[in-house]
């Protein structure tokens, strides 16, 4: 009897046992599948954002480079092609070369192809190539595919490798020619204007990028030929004749296929592909109404591959992803463990929910910058300092001009769009125990912290600057202009902060009276 219950009881303890661990492995199994499939999320996430960045990072080199050549039209065209003012132009264009740096060449041929002008930039400094030494390019691709173009429009050739001599210039040298037509009053063509582009850098900021991904990055032209890649080795194929058939399509023919549709993310055998074709919607385009003819097209790819750690998570493979929790998890497959990374995990939750609330009850949602409330504690902690030691700031008081007038004329959308300017330029330039308040309306503090008025006025100088790069650079329907008053606290003074504040508005409206004397916020 007491040997059937003595049975009795270990099978009843094996079979609660397995009924225990198998629940718990079971839940176990589960979450880390639950949590595996996060990770994969955020993998093709990460993979995505970093693409997309790439892409908007060629967006706005392409922009600016765009913006030259317009530039370059617009401010020289009337000499060009009249041939007056050449060497007064030239030496322009050499200070143009100099301050930019990513030009190798900045040249003007005339209708008949013979260059007038050449800049050349070599060893960081820009020359004016002897005429004795300039040539005739009609015959170059670049000028017959501009000739045929309108007013604005700007070729693009496909990026490769300068040749010189009929050889690959070594080291190498990638090279992008962006040109332009020129046209006179009559609307009749008289030449081209050429930048050719040193790609090299934009390169190097491409790859710097891709070492944030867990794969493998690559740059591809419309024929599959890596322009970028990990591997170096397979770079420029397209250029060598021994090379000619290392192409991704090479390697992943079916992968191509789809990759050349444009955006998407796709698993095959071969691993986590996600792909965008470069897209150059940028706002200068879109502003300045140029049309731009790119000579090949752009493909950005990121591969993770099989043998990467979240690969089982990828095919939907139970056996595998089964036998993956085993091999990773022996030592955590328990009931104490399981229920640790769940609390752990629902206190992540609820920290993360209590930080969002606590960023909106001090945060003003429009500028990112802290409200009046959060503002002025923080000011009063600096203040509560002073009682235990020396203590120094400085308080900037600044009001937007003409803030009402861009509203009732041009609408509340560009008036969010000066907010969030005037803010995003002070916030890039300020220290980092700096910090913005918003008070209200046009109105905001700027507290340097440790910093007294002169060096404050100095900062101020450079936020200015920020505000006049705007003015010039953007095609905006308004001027950003901004007055302030600088006022500094001392532990040893020990003024209020109202008084602070109000001696800083003082300030501030004593430069408005002037500026509003000869300023109209509207172009």
């Amino acid at each position: 009897m007491g040997s059937k219950k003595s049975k009795k009881s270990n099978l009843y303890f094996i079979l609660s046992f397995l009924i225990v661990f198998l629940f718990s492995f079971l839940i176990f199994v589960f979450y880390k599948i639950q949590i595996e499939d996060i990770k994969i999320k955020e993998l093709k996430q990460n993979e995505e954002r970093i693409i997309n960045f790439q892409n908007e990072l060629l967006d706005e080199n392409f922009s600016l480079i765009f913006g030259d050549i317009n530039y370059l039209n617009y401010t020289c065209s009337d000499n060009l092609y009249t041939k007056k003012n050449l060497d007064e132009i030239g030496e322009n264009w050499i200070e143009f070369s100099n301050q930019r740096g990513i030009y190798d060449q900045i040249r003007f041929l005339d209708k008949s192809g013979d260059e007038i002008i050449r800049v050349n930039y070599e060893n960081n400094k820009a020359y004016l190539v002897d005429k004795s030494r300039l040539q005739n390019k009609k015959d170059r691709y670049y000028f017959k595919e501009t000739e045929l173009l309108k007013t604005s429009d700007i070729y693009v050739s496909p990026l490769d490798l300068n040749i010189e001599n009929e050889k690959i210039e070594i080291p190498y040298k990638p090279m992008i020619r962006f040109s332009t037509p020129v046209y006179d009053e009559y609307n009749d063509f008289q030449g081209v204007i050429i930048l050719n582009y040193l790609a090299d850098s934009i390169l190097k900021i491409f790859k710097e990028l891709s070492q944030n991904s867990q794969g493998d990055i690559s740059l591809l032209n419309s024929n599959s030929f890596w322009l970028s890649s990990k591997d170096k080795n397979n770079e420029w194929g397209f250029m060598f004749d021994s090379m000619n058939k290392k192409r991704f399509q090479s390697d992943y023919p079916e992968e191509w296929e789809i990759v050349k549709q444009g955006k998407n993310q796709i698993i095959t055998e071969n691993g986590l592909f996600t792909f965008n074709k470069v897209n150059l919607n940028s706002d200068f385009i879109g502003e300045n109404k140029n049309t731009i003819y790119l000579d090949d097209e752009w493909y950005i790819v990121s591969l993770i591959s099989p043998e990467n750690d979240l690969s089982p998570y990828f095919f939907d493979n139970s056996l595998l992803i089964v036998r993956d929790i085993f091999r990773k998890n022996i030592l955590s497959l328990t009931l104490i463990t399981l229920f640790a990374t769940i609390t752990s995990y629902f206190v992540y939750l609820n920290k993360k929910q209590h930080y969002k609330t606590k960023y909106y009850s001090e945060y003003d949602p429009l500028t990112k910058t802290l409200n009046r409330r959060a503002g002025y504690k923080k000011i009063n902690k600096l203040i509560s300092k002073s009682q235990r030691k020396k203590v120094l700031f400085s308080l900037c008081f600044i009001d937007i001009n003409g803030l009402k007038e861009i509203n009732d004329n041009l609408g509340h959308e560009f008036g969010d769009e000066l907010l969030i300017t005037v803010s995003d330029a002070i916030r890039l330039t300020i220290k980092k125990n700096d910090f913005i308040i918003r008070q209200g309306g046009d109105e905001f503090l700027i507290v340097f912290d440790n910093i007294a008025t002169k060096e404050s006025e100095e900062i101020w100088t450079r936020i200015v600057s920020k505000f006049e790069e705007v003015n010039k650079y953007n095609d905006r329907a308004y001027l950003v202009s901004v007055s302030h008053g600088i006022v500094e606290y001392s532990s040893i003074e020990k003024v209020e902060l109202d008084e602070l504040v109000k001696e800083a508005d003082k300030k501030m409206y004593q430069e408005k009276t002037i500026i509003k004397k000869n300023f109209n916020v509207l172009r």
